[in-house]
């Protein structure tokens, strides 16, 4: 009787988060980036509930070398024509530290509300909304 009940159950919430969670722009990783052996990745994804949709950019980093690697940057966002993050001070949200160890991956995932792993890009329920025009990895270094 449970099996009669659980397996549709399961069957219908995999639908619908398949049906909420959907690629756009791009369903696949884009690298955008190499640095000392760090590989930058991005990816556009939408999230859509009964309350809100939102696009999202999506960030991973594969280490291809045999090493510990940590870099830092100061992460600059676009929106139109203007920087919201370049004039921060030293220390603020934006300015971003990784470390990886020799060959691993770090991939950022919708539940992530580190801005090195999720950008949310646009809000698309307001018609009006602006999303991210581009944003750089300004002062990038191996720490």
């Amino acid at each position: 009787m449970l099996k009669k009940i659980l397996i549709p159950a399961l069957l219908v919430f995999i639908m619908l988060t398949a049906m909420t969670i959907r690629p756009t722009d791009n369903p696949s990783w884009t690298k955008f980036k190499e640095f000392n052996g760090v590989e930058f990745y991005q990816k556009k994804v939408v999230k859509e509930t009964a309350d809100y949709k939102h696009s999202y950019i999506l960030f991973k980093y594969v280490n291809t070398t045999d090493k510990n690697i940590t870099l830092k940057w100061k992460l600059n966002l676009w929106i139109g024509d203007h920087c919201r993050s370049c004039n921060l001070p030293k220390g603020s949200e934006y300015d971003m530290k990784l470390s990886l160890a020799p060959a691993e991956s770090i991939v950022g995932t919708l539940n992530d509300h580190d801005k090195k792993l999720k950008l949310m890009n646009k809000d698309l329920t307001k018609d009006a909304a602006k999303g991210i025009s581009k944003f750089e990895l300004e002062g990038l270094e191996k720490d």
